[in-house]
């Protein structure tokens, strides 16, 4: 038998619901040499084989070359932000001895910040290419305000309910996720006002390895924020054009420099509220949240035909 044709098999759906069955444990399912070894696999002619990896071939080829694609377009918005915003980044210099070592002022230390990171020279000439930008450049606190979440505790969870948990799994770039969330009573959601997440609210992860990512609640469902993320809520600023800063790779690192700690970092809600953006006029900011938009929309429908892709080969696949 054809061991990248088992390789298939094993992965399609059919071949997953085995290993489902088969598992033992609720929490942390496993499975055993004996449950293994009895798994049930077609076995087409070799011919058929064959054909069945043609055919997922085929697939993987078109879904490296529509991901290729989509990140070459995502990776575009950067670009084109700075370029809106007439910010030109500073060269990051090699990792030398010779560059890491520079002086600073005792006036600078003194109610700030001991670490070396936090001062580098590097980081000064970022502010400094944001001054020199076309535009006004003030702290985020002053176009929005922030809402951190609440510590629930998890013998309220729920395994279903009308009221969401948004916790730090749920924060992705750009976007947030609820296929995975968690759920709470129906009353929390009123009981606990003050943490409740509205449509366009942005949603900051503030620890650990997601720490900075900013994603905006497009969703209908009524959800709760959990703690060590917080809400970012717009006022005289545009919410997608305030995301798509903050997801800027410089400003990404402006936020890991404002962090605490060490491998799990943490970021405070007046270190997040203190950091500087560049704030065009509401008219522009709307035009390059279209822009930025449209960007999105052409990389995710370069995703979406990777889906259609594996359907129609998975279709393929389970009639031969």
């Amino acid at each position: 038998i054809n061991s990248k044709y088992l390789e298939i098999f094993f992965n399609s759906k059919i071949g997953q619901a085995q290993f489902d069955k088969n598992k033992i444990g609720a929490i942390m399912g496993s499975l055993s040499q004996d449950a293994i070894k009895d798994l049930i696999i077609p076995t087409p002619s070799i011919e058929t084989q064959n054909k069945i990896i043609e055919i997922y071939s085929i697939y993987i080829l078109q879904k490296q070359k529509n991901e290729a694609e989509a990140e070459k377009l995502l990776a575009s918005i950067d670009t084109y932000l700075l370029n809106q915003l007439g910010i030109t980044l500073p060269t990051q210099e090699e990792n030398t001895l010779k560059n890491r070592m520079f002086t600073t002022s005792l006036k600078e230390l003194s109610s700030s910040r001991f670490d070396p990171n936090y001062h580098t020279k590097y980081f000064k000439e970022i502010f400094k290419s944001f001054e020199n930008g076309k535009f006004e450049y003030s702290i985020i606190k002053n176009y929005a305000k922030f809402q951190p979440g609440y510590a629930f505790k998890s013998t309220d969870y729920l395994d279903n309910s009308n009221c969401l948990l948004i916790t730090i799994k749920n924060i992705r770039q750009n976007q947030i996720d609820i296929k995975n969330a968690t759920f709470l009573p129906e009353d929390f959601y009123e009981i606990y006002e003050d943490f409740q997440i509205k449509k366009d609210d942005l949603l900051i992860a503030m620890t650990g390895a997601t720490i900075g990512k900013v994603g905006i609640y497009d969703h209908e469902e009524k959800s709760l924020l959990n703690q060590r993320n917080g809400i970012i809520k717009p006022s005289n600023i545009n919410s997608i054009y305030l995301m798509s800063l903050l997801n800027l790779n410089v400003f990404q690192s402006i936020i890991l420099r404002n962090s605490n700690g060490g491998a799990q970092p943490n970021i405070s809600e007046t270190d997040i509220m203190k950091i500087k953006i560049p704030v065009p006029p509401i008219e522009k900011q709307q035009e390059i949240a279209n822009r930025i938009t449209q960007i999105r929309q052409q990389a995710q429908a370069l995703k979406n035909k990777t889906k259609i892709a594996l359907q129609k080969a998975n279709e393929e696949i389970e009639n031969l």
